[in-house]
């Protein structure tokens, strides 16, 4: 049975939506048996030759809109209409990881690009996306992200500041840590406190009322890029550190402040692959649901015990189909209306020159179709 490998998923009812990184193509995983189906073809889907890789996910109004940062788009899905649009966002760099949030506050979404000073707010009741320019000041390229409530909470790289953008009132606020924070790669947040993580297993934890950090580094490992870590988890009372590419999965209990190296994988599990392993996530009240991005497993964390299971994509549903085959059906078109054209109008007042995002969706539509 071939892996059914994608690097981010959303859960929507029962099951996982997912987005293949071969060819591109949407599916969902049922997660009462693992079972894979993809799901039907959509106007103006584009199958594609080189992975695809999602960083963001999330589902609003029977759409789901994605951040891919192959070809440094957004992406939506209408479920209802069986219709699927990319928007072009210009922010592509010599990396796979372009983004690092993607937000909704009501109807709006906020896009924070990982290599540009700005935000993109793509407002889905106009159809138009506008801009926030130089929210963080002079930096040029931001680590990580962790929202807490209405509050988004940025890392910039190689910083010994911290910021904390409001997306209610739209304003954003800057405190200083007092020590350089390198090469973070992940946060999240428990109990008045953010857990921002080191590649090579620093933990700093940032107390948001006292606006104090502190240096974790009862888990640190040897700094070597196959053994970086990049991923962490708050569950039962403890810190689950998951590799980039290494096959440790680090443990830290919050009340004995012992760590301890997981050792129950599944005796059949395979990650044979140069693929970051547990790159997208998404979560409902009881698990966290990781991405099977290298493995034929994907990871389920409980939430309130901290149990590690695990659950394996069944391909064998698709009834003898190939990727390849599939691909094959997908339907270039480039009808597109004007309706469809967007205009990204910058937002502060000292930027007057707009992008006509339309233009560009039509000419790489025209492009490839």
């Amino acid at each position: 049975m071939k892996k059914f490998l994608f690097s981010n998923c959303i859960k929507i009812q029962d099951v996982l939506f997912a987005v293949g990184i071969f060819a591109g193509l949407p599916a969902q995983i049922d997660l009462s048996d693992g079972r894979v189906t993809y799901c039907d073809m959509m106007k103006g889907l584009i199958s594609r030759e080189k992975a695809t890789v999602i960083d963001c996910l999330d589902c609003f109004e029977n759409k789901v809109y994605a951040l891919d940062s192959g070809e440094d788009n957004l992406i939506i899905w209408d479920m209802a209409a069986l219709q699927c649009r990319y928007i072009p966002l210009g922010c592509r760099r010599p990396s796979w990881i372009h983004f690092i949030a993607l937000e909704r506050y009501r109807s709006d979404y906020y896009i924070f690009p990982k290599y540009e000073n700005k935000i993109w707010v793509f407002h889905t009741d106009k159809n138009e996306i506008t801009e926030i320019r130089g929210y963080l000041d002079h930096f040029r390229e931001a680590q990580c992200a962790c929202r807490v409530d209405n509050n988004v909470w940025i890392l910039p790289k190689d910083a010994d500041v911290l910021y904390c953008y409001d997306l209610s009132e739209g304003t954003k606020n800057r405190y200083d840590l007092n020590t350089v924070v390198r090469e973070c790669v992940d946060a999240v947040f428990y109990d008045g406190c953010i857990y921002i993580l080191n590649m090579f297993g620093i933990i700093y934890q940032w107390n948001i009322e006292k606006k104090e950090l502190q240096e974790i580094t009862a888990t640190e490992t040897v700094h070597d890029k196959k053994m970086s870590v990049g991923r962490i988890v708050y569950a039962g009372n403890k810190l689950i550190l998951l590799p980039a590419y290494g096959s440790d999965i680090t443990i830290l209990d919050l009340q004995t402040e012992k760590a301890e190296i997981y050792q129950d994988y599944p005796d059949d599990y395979d990650d044979r692959t140069e693929w970051l392993k547990y790159y997208g996530y998404c979560e409902d009240e009881t698990y966290c649901y990781f991405a099977a991005c290298a493995a034929n497993y994907l990871l389920k964390i409980d939430k309130r015990s901290g149990a590690l299971l695990w659950m394996k994509p069944k391909t064998d549903s698709l009834g003898g189909k190939t990727i390849d085959s599939l691909a094959k059906k997908v339907v270039y078109e480039s009808n597109w209306e004007l309706t469809d054209l967007f205009e990204i109008t910058p937002m502060d007042p000292c930027y007057s020159a707009g992008m006509n995002i339309g233009k560009e969706i039509y000419d790489r539509v025209g492009r490839t179709g």
